[in-house]
């Protein structure tokens, strides 16, 4: 990763950062969740839910924090597979669909879509 995009990155976890080249976003997921797992890390809910959008229902995950245990449950989430365009797309009224706002948060990181941080992007389209 250049430096550029390590410092846009910080210390996000896959929930507030991906790779912007999408090629690459299910290999770092990858990568994350091996460290996880080794150290014996755990994952808050939203984090192991774009995992999980990534690499699929079927992967093995690191625990949810107790602390975050009687949030989100990132088992249930109804969370979007299908690669978009992150440059497509930048503002709620571009997007159909709630699935499709999720993918761009998810998978783009467009923090602008959440406004209030809750994990729901376009609250108008996600009621």
């Amino acid at each position: 990763m250049d430096r550029g995009l390590n410092r846009q990155k910080g210390a996000g976890d896959p929930a507030d950062w991906l790779p912007p080249n999408q090629a690459y976003q299910i290999e770092y997921a990858q990568a994350w969740v091996a460290v996880k797992l080794k150290w014996e890390l755990t994952s808050d809910p939203k984090e192991i839910a774009v995992l999980r959008s990534l690499l699929g229902a079927e992967a093995e995950m690191s625990i949810v924090a107790e602390e975050c245990s009687g949030s989100i449950n990132p088992f249930s989430a109804k969370l979007p597979v299908t690669q978009v365009d992150c440059s497509a797309k930048k503002y709620c009224k571009d997007m159909s669909i709630c699935d499709e706002a999720k993918a761009y948060l998810i998978q783009c990181g467009m923090k602008n879509l959440d406004r209030d941080g809750d994990g729901v992007p376009c609250e108008e389209l996600c009621d």
